[in-house]
């Protein structure tokens, strides 16, 4: 049986935070340069933290992450903030793309997927769907 990541745990706890509170230092930097009320596209979202921030900021945030453990801890935090983010179970691998995105974020998840994955992620996708890239 292959052991579950260690985020698994502390993503099933609510009463804690998994790796931190509130944005990424990288997202709170460009955020300002985010065109206003951006579709935001949020790729292996953890908690959450950084679709809610940009939500709070009136932006539409469609995230996924493969855990669901972490969508249902990202949607309570949502709850409880009082803002709307579409979060849902999604494997990167299978991820089609249906929308085009102002905006594409991918804040520690690109490095776990195999080459082939992350790669056909880039190039399947990108002359079809552009995104502002930073």
């Amino acid at each position: 049986m292959q052991e579950k990541p260690f985020w698994e745990q502390t993503y099933s706890d609510s009463s804690v935070a998994t790796f931190s509170k509130g944005p990424t230092v990288d997202v709170n930097e460009y955020y300002s340069i985010f065109p206003t009320d951006s579709l935001v596209l949020d790729v292996g979202y953890g908690e959450g933290r950084n679709s809610v921030f940009l939500a709070k900021l009136g932006h539409t945030v469609d995230a996924f992450d493969i855990s669901e453990n972490g969508v249902a801890k990202a949607r309570e935090i949502a709850r409880a903030l009082g803002v709307q983010v579409n979060f849902f179970c999604q494997d990167l691998g299978s991820f089609e793309f249906e929308r085009d995105y102002d905006v594409i974020l991918s804040h520690g998840v690109l490095h776990l997927p195999e080459k082939e994955v992350r790669g056909r992620l880039y190039t399947e996708n990108a002359g079809e769907h552009k995104a502002r890239r930073l």
